[in-house]
């Protein structure tokens, strides 16, 4: 099949190769898709495809990425091939294609190589506009074989993000579409995301080998969204701010993150015994029931949908008023990316963080357990060589409950990981209860990119520690986002409209604090002096709840360890709960006169040591200060 030199040029390259269907991209723009206008950056992606150029396309979530290469495909000859990483993502995506008359389908590994064939063949005779393809598909050498004498009109990679070990979202098998594409006749590239810092840009371009690609980025502010990081300091004060957050937004669609299924039940559990509709939607769940969770959200049956990351890709609800994270994400990307998921309609929408140190434990122990190191995967390795070459019926928990050569005890998730690096590798073949060592080789033999894994779960972690950044600032939280990505606001350096500027009028209720009934008779910024003496007497040695228990004078074990009873500040709030000076220590540092070590532990900062002397909090401070410890005699 020979290859048209230009992608508008109507050159019969197969037996009825699919022609364009609009003769422009402004034509297709109102006629197919029912648009008036095109969206920042859209037309110089699709000008820049169309005219057989490559381009890199940064846009915030719901910003229209997807009109891209839709719009590219429709007005190009052949078929628009879109790498996509998750398999219900694609069949979304071909609903709301071919609903508006582009013809469209996937190809995934669940489908039989006759079904596979089948789709191939009809992308050949031009039965398709689209097709959507995951990356792991083009292991198949058959699978890229069958694909070669298909014109491809454009290669366009969804989320982008992926192919870039700086990435949230490393995704291996994108590294490999380079090859790919230059397989299939290097037709022009378009490669997307919403979340991709300067570095990963980068990465992109050089992963995916384009050449002086257009980089469009439309930016990542959002001034319709209201973001703000809430310290709690337990599951019990998480819970009262979720509910405080679902009664304002009563009867709206709201999404509520967990970090694990367990979390996810749990939250749901305490929502619907409160009261409220709610869902699950988590990987442990079968695709019909997910399914059934999602539609029914989609259909304003459910208030709100509970998830895990597993939710969210490719989903397109306009109306969602509050997207709360009952434990932190594990990067600033995988926060903006889902926190993006409110307010699409331009109505006012709030992304709200409910912050607990201990949760980096989770996202620590997930970097553990997804990047082993290599003498993790090397143990796994030589545990199937005893077991010698052939089919064995073992599965990670056996692995891990198997005792393999000393050493600390590798968790089941670990061993899955190393099963499969084994696997991509080709060195183990796996399906389900049983696991084929194809060849024994030596540790070092192994076709895995060992001195990769360390830096994977150094990434990992690092970004971990930046999300913590973000939670712990006391600069304006939109701004601080803006800066992750190398963007610039137009707002300059307050955007007004976030936990760390001035709340917003009249959209969002700020609720108070329980306080206990004692502190009526104290003034609100007396209070914060005491709390700032505490801090300074405790010089940084422990953290926030011990603080706070020396402060209203506490005997318990960890305040007399550290020997805070000897200290001045010992009861000098002893009229509080200790949940009262905890929340009077996170507020202080929400407005940037605490700050923490790198123990998590509370310091002053310069401004804070300034009040403490009688110098006079900052005007927001003071202001929830009377909202929430005010005196009300």
């Amino acid at each position: 099949m020979t290859i048209s030199a230009t992608h508008n040029e109507l050159v019969p390259l197969g037996p009825t190769a699919l022609a364009p269907f609009s003769e422009s991209a402004e034509e297709a723009l109102g006629e197919i898709f029912g648009h008036s206008d095109f969206r920042a950056g859209q037309k110089e992606a699709v000008d820049r495809v169309v005219g057989g150029g490559d381009a890199v396309v940064v846009m915030p979530t719901g910003a229209g990425k997807s009109l891209c290469y839709q719009l590219a495909a429709a007005v190009c000859q052949g078929v628009g091939l879109v790498v996509s990483p998750l398999i219900a993502l694609m069949d979304d995506q071909v609903t709301a294609v071919e609903a508006t008359g582009l013809p469209a389908t996937t190809i995934h590994s669940s489908m039989s190589w006759k079904e596979q064939r089948r789709r191939i063949d009809g992308m050949y005779m031009g039965d398709y506009k689209l097709v959507y393809v995951a990356p792991e598909r083009f292991r198949s050498r058959r699978f890229c074989t069958a694909l070669e004498d298909v014109e491809i009109a454009v290669f366009a990679v969804d989320e982008a993000h992926c192919i870039s070990q700086w990435g949230h979202d490393f995704r291996p098998d994108y590294r490999n579409l380079a090859r790919v594409r230059k397989r299939f006749g290097s037709p022009p590239a378009m490669a997307l995301t919403a979340t991709a810092t300067r570095r990963v840009q980068r990465d992109i371009v050089d992963q995916l080998a384009l050449d002086d690609p257009a980089m469009i980025c439309t930016g990542f502010e959002r001034p319709n969204l209201y973001f703000e990081v809430e310290h709690t300091s337990d599951h019990r004060e998480k819970n009262d701010r979720l509910a405080a957050i679902v009664d304002h937004w009563e009867g709206e669609s709201i999404i509520v993150y967990g970090a694990t299924r367990k979390q996810v039940r749990s939250v749901t559990a305490t929502l619907c015994d409160a009261g409220v509709d709610a869902a699950s939607y988590h990987a442990g769940m079968s695709a019909g029931d997910r399914r059934d969770v999602q539609q029914r959200w989609m259909a304003d049956q459910v208030d709100v949908l509970v998830a895990t990351n597993a939710f969210g890709m490719g989903v397109d609800k306009p109306d969602v008023r509050a997207v709360v994270h009952f434990n932190m994400p594990g990067s600033v990307e995988a926060y903006y990316q889902q926190a993006g998921r409110a307010g699409r309609d331009g109505e006012p929408a709030d992304c709200v963080l409910l912050f607990n140190r201990a949760d980096r434990g989770i996202h620590e122990w997930f970097a553990d357990n997804t990047h082993p190191l290599r003498m993790e995967l090397i143990r796994v390795w030589m545990y199937l060589c005893e077991q010698g070459e052939g089919e064995h019926e073992l599965t990670a928990d056996k692995i891990a409950a198997a005792n393999p050569p000393p050493g600390s005890k590798i968790h089941p998730m670990a061993v899955d990981t190393c099963l499969t690096l084994l696997a991509r590798a080709g060195h183990i073949r796996r399906s389900s209860g049983t696991i084929e060592v194809v060849e024994k080789v030596k540790p070092l033999e192994l076709d895995v990119e060992l001195s990769q894994l360390g830096e994977r779960r150094r990434i990992a972690k690092d970004q971990v520690a930046k999300l913590v950044d973000y939670a712990e600032t006391s600069e304006c939280l939109q701004a601080a986002l803006l800066d992750h990505f190398g963007d610039s606001p137009d707002f300059g350096q307050r955007c007004e409209n976030c936990g760390r500027c001035d709340p917003p009028a009249g959209y969002r209720r700020k609720t108070r604090v329980d306080v206990s009934p004692v502190v009526v008779g104290m003034e609100p910024e007396s209070l914060l002096r005491e709390v700032l003496t505490g801090v300074a007497r405790c010089e940084g040695r422990r953290g926030v709840k011990t603080v706070a228990a020396m402060l209203v004078g506490s005997t318990a074990r960890a305040v007399r360890d550290a020997g805070f009873t000897e200290l001045d500040s010992w009861g000098s709030l002893e009229s509080l709960r200790r949940k009262d000076a905890a929340a009077l220590i996170e507020m202080a540092a929400r407005h940037g006169l605490v700050r923490r070590n790198e123990h998590g532990c509370p310091l002053l900062t310069s401004i804070g040591a300034e009040v403490m002397r009688g110098e006079s909090p900052p005007e927001a401070l003071r202001g929830e200060l009377a909202r929430n410890f005010g005196r009300s005699d």
